[in-house]
C-alpha cells in the first residue's frame, strides 16, 4: 500500500531529505507539496492524505497557529513536526498543539523518518478508532435516555451505607424535579411518596437491602403537592466493583396513563 504524505514548507529543502530518507526504504509513498496553507487545502481536498509533515522552526508561531487550526480541521489525519534546529520547546509546543512526533534535523534520517511515519498513522488510527467509539456511546445515551423519556422510565442507584441516590434524568422528571437539580437521596423518595404508601415504601428499601434478590412494588407519589402518580418501582443489591461497595440498583416507571386505560377497559 501506498502512503501519501503532504509536506507543508516555504522551500524545497525538506521534500529532498525526505525523499532521499524514504527512498533508502521500503517504505512505499507518494509525496505531495505545499508552501502556503491555501495550497495545503487544496491539496486536501483533491487527496486522501495519511500523514501530514509541517516544518516549523524556533519563533515561528504562525507555524504552530497553522498546526492547531489544521488539527481542529483534520482530527482525523496526523501531524508530524519537523525543524531544523534541536530545541526541546519546540518538540513540546508541537506535541500540546497536536502533532503525533517532533523530529529535529540532526536526528533525521530513513530509519527515523519511516518508523515515526508509522507509528504517527498507528497511533492516529487508535486514536480515531477511540473517538468514534465515545461518538457511538455518546449517540447510544442520547437515544436510551429519549426511549426512557417516552416510555416514562428512569433508573437509579443508592449507596446503602449513606442513602445517597443517583436519578436519571427521567426519574427526576417523573418525581417532579429539573434533572439535577438536587442531590437526591433516600429522603427525597420518600418524601414524595403518597402518605398512605410511605410505610410500605420504606419497608420496601429495607427488605431489599437483606438479600439479593429483586423485589417489585407499586405506590403513589404526590407531585407538587397535589398531582398523584403511580410508580412501578423494581430493585435488587448489586456490588459496584469499580467503587468496591454495595448499593442498591433499581428502576421504576410512571404507570399512571397505562392503570387509567386499564381502568378505563372495564
Amino acid at each position: 500500500m501506498i502512503s501519501k504524505l503532504l509536506i507543508l514548507e516555504e522551500k524545497d529543502s525538506w521534500s529532498e531529505i525526505l525523499t532521499s530518507n524514504l527512498s533508502e526504504t521500503n517504505f512505499r509513498f507518494a509525496l505531495y507539496r505545499a508552501s502556503t496553507r491555501e495550497e495545503c487545502l487544496e491539496t486536501l481536498s483533491d487527496q486522501s492524505i495519511d500523514v501530514i509533515l509541517l516544518n516549523i522552526n524556533p519563533g515561528d508561531t504562525s507555524g504552530f497557529n497553522l498546526l492547531k487550526e489544521l488539527t481542529k480541521i483534520f482530527p482525523d489525519i496526523p501531524f508530524i513536526v519537523l525543524s531544523t534546529q534541536n530545541n526541546d520547546v519546540i518538540g513540546i509546543q508541537a506535541i500540546r498543539a497536536g502533532a503525533q512526533d517532533f523530529i529535529p534535523l540532526v536526528e533525521l534520517d530513513a530509519r527515523r523518518l519511516s518508523r515515526s511515519i508509522r507509528y504517527a498513522m498507528l497511533r492516529s488510527k487508535s486514536q480515531n478508532q477511540l473517538r468514534e467509539e465515545v461518538r457511538e456511546l455518546a449517540r447510544n445515551k442520547k437515544y436510551f435516555l429519549e426511549v426512557q423519556k417516552l416510555a416514562k422510565f428512569g433508573n437509579w442507584e443508592m449507596d446503602i451505607v449513606t442513602n445517597a441516590m443517583k436519578w436519571s434524568d427521567e426519574v427526576f422528571r417523573i418525581f417532579g424535579f429539573t434533572p439535577n437539580s438536587i442531590s437526591p437521596s433516600l429522603s427525597n423518595y420518600l418524601d414524595s411518596v403518597h402518605p398512605l404508601d410511605k410505610e410500605r415504601v420504606d419497608t420496601f428499601f429495607e427488605e431489599t437491602t437483606r438479600d439479593g434478590k429483586v423485589h417489585r412494588m407499586q405506590h403513589r407519589i404526590l407531585v407538587a403537592g397535589k398531582t398523584i402518580k403511580t410508580i412501578a418501582l423494581q430493585a435488587k443489591v448489586n456490588y459496584d466493583e469499580t467503587e468496591q461497595k454495595i448499593v442498591l440498583i433499581g428502576g421504576l416507571q410512571d404507570i399512571s396513563d397505562l392503570r387509567f386505560i386499564s381502568l378505563e377497559s372495564f
